[in-house]
């Protein structure tokens, strides 16, 4: 059984300068090993240089409707959650914030990192709206990330697509509680 890693959670804020890279970098490789199982496409590989890149997540620190929380050790980002407060659930009639990503590196994984940013996310949920409502889309098949979120309390609500170049990949929409 690994040693638990030691790790801290925090709020990034508008001037975390060093954030942005450390996030974009930490997305891409999370993202890659998740969705690029089967090797890298073209598709793909547009997607991630596209969307996980320094710019956008200068862009996220500062924009007031979006909150990052950080698990680090020792100056290292080992994973992170991303709230997005503006964000339209696509079941209809469900309201609450966007859990717009949640990524913890594998060798960090199993180590309560990912239990720890979601239990802050929620805690952050509850004191922006006073109700706590949250609610999220994860890949089919990522049977991982549902077992997590199961665990965790969250369930099924629905179904969406999320498309890339022009290929949908289904999505579960989640809610908790």
């Amino acid at each position: 059984m690994p040693v638990p890693m030691p790790f801290s959670l925090r709020l990034a804020s508008s001037c975390d300068h060093e954030a942005a890279p450390t996030l974009a970098a930490l997305s891409l490789q999370v993202w890659l090993d998740t969705y690029a199982a089967a090797g890298i496409r073209s598709a793909l590989a547009k997607y991630a240089l596209e969307e996980f890149t320094e710019q956008r997540f200068q862009a996220c620190l500062a924009d007031p409707g979006i909150r990052l929380l950080l698990a680090e050790c020792d100056g290292h980002l080992l994973g992170y959650a991303r709230l997005d407060l503006a964000a339209t659930c696509p079941v209809a009639g469900v309201e609450g914030v966007e859990l717009a990503t949640l990524y913890v590196q594998r060798h960090a994984a199993g180590q309560g990192i990912g239990s720890a940013l979601l239990a802050q996310a929620e805690q952050q949920a509850r004191s922006l709206t006073g109700i706590g409502r949250m609610w999220l889309t994860v890949y089919a098949g990522n049977e991982r990330a549902r077992t997590f979120y199961a665990r965790q309390g969250w369930r099924d609500i629905g179904s969406t697509d999320f498309v890339i170049d022009g290929e949908c990949h289904p999505n579960r929409v989640l809610a908790w509680p």
